[in-house]
């Protein structure tokens, strides 16, 4: 365990999304920080856009997709399949209104799931984009595939 050679303007307790994120902006904005952790740092769960209750809470009704890892053929060669990506969606038109990401890399998939949030993009589209076999973005294709009952490497939800 390191210790730290100087003073910090800001001490994060927890290293999870929340805490992870907060010293990611902090130090962003200039401030000096120390994130204490006792496991892994962050990495682990990135949330795009809303999750399925606030939506409702605007009225919205909602369909959420999900995909798990563990049928995603790049997670297996990796050996990394805990996690899913989940789709939060207008139930009639498919909008994306979310995207969770829990999983290997997921760093590394958050920017095509927040490029749909942002051009207001649907599962339907987000199922026509072209996606690289075996890789991980293949789950964000799968859950879009699921959205219609459609997945192809297995059953999503």
């Amino acid at each position: 365990m390191s210790q730290p050679s100087e003073r910090a303007d800001v001490a994060v307790i927890g290293g999870g999304p929340g805490g992870y994120v907060a010293a990611l902006c902090a130090a962003q904005r200039g401030a000096r920080v120390i994130l204490v952790e006792k496991e892994r740092v962050g990495g682990t769960c990135l949330n795009i856009g809303c999750i399925p209750t606030k939506a409702l809470e605007t009225g919205a009704e909602v369909k959420v997709s999900q995909f798990p890892f563990s049928a995603n053929p790049r997670a297996h060669i990796l050996r990394e399949m805990d996690g899913m990506v989940r789709l939060v969606c207008e139930a009639g038109s498919g909008r994306v209104l979310g995207v969770h990401l829990l999983g290997p890399r997921a760093s590394d998939l958050v920017a095509e799931g927040a490029l749909a949030v942002q051009l207001g993009a649907t599962a339907d589209d987000l199922a026509w984009t072209t996606h690289a076999h075996p890789t991980l973005p293949e789950a964000m294709l799968e859950a879009a595939l699921g959205f219609r009952g459609a997945a192809i490497h297995g059953q999503s939800r």
